[in-house]
């Protein structure tokens, strides 16, 4: 190891015990400065990302969550994770347009179908939510989770 490689190593576990003791602000102050530094490193990346989350400052997140899917294209946890995030900072639109790419590049997990469904009825976009269930048991026609979800909807109107 590098005496830079040591010195980064120290940074990032000083941000996880920031992290670990509360102090978020002081975290993402240090973990934005190494993503910064190091846009390729998905490591470093990944701290701005947690810390940023812990901060609760939703636009950073996102921006840095962009860069960690730019790192790791075919993560479908990461994209997932983004497609919370963007939900969270109001653009549902874009959260759903993430999930939908993960669907036309083959992903056909139970879960996607639900994480879209619960966005939309979060927006009271409820014929859109069902459509998603529908799609999703399409897909998954025997999986019990998307039978519920569809029992659900049609429970609450």
């Amino acid at each position: 190891m590098t005496q830079s490689s040591d010195t980064i190593a120290a940074q990032l576990q000083h941000v996880d015990d920031l992290l670990r003791s509360g102090r978020a602000a002081e975290a993402f102050a240090i973990a934005r400065v190494l993503a910064d530094a190091r846009p390729t490193d998905f490591v470093c990346v990944r701290a701005a990302v947690l810390a940023a989350h812990a901060c609760g400052d939703v636009e950073a997140t996102v921006r840095h969550m962009r860069q960690a899917v730019a790192l790791r294209p075919t993560d479908v946890n990461l994209r997932v994770n983004l497609a919370k995030a963007l939900h969270e900072s109001g653009d549902t639109d874009a959260a759903i347009s993430e999930i939908s790419g993960l669907i036309a590049a083959g992903q056909t997990a139970p879960s996607l179908f639900t994480e879209a469904q619960q966005m939309l009825k979060d927006r009271q976009r409820y014929m859109e939510s069902r459509e998603w269930i529908a799609r999703g048991l399409e897909r998954n026609p025997n999986e019990t989770g998307l039978m519920f979800a569809k029992a659900s909807e049609y429970l609450r109107t």
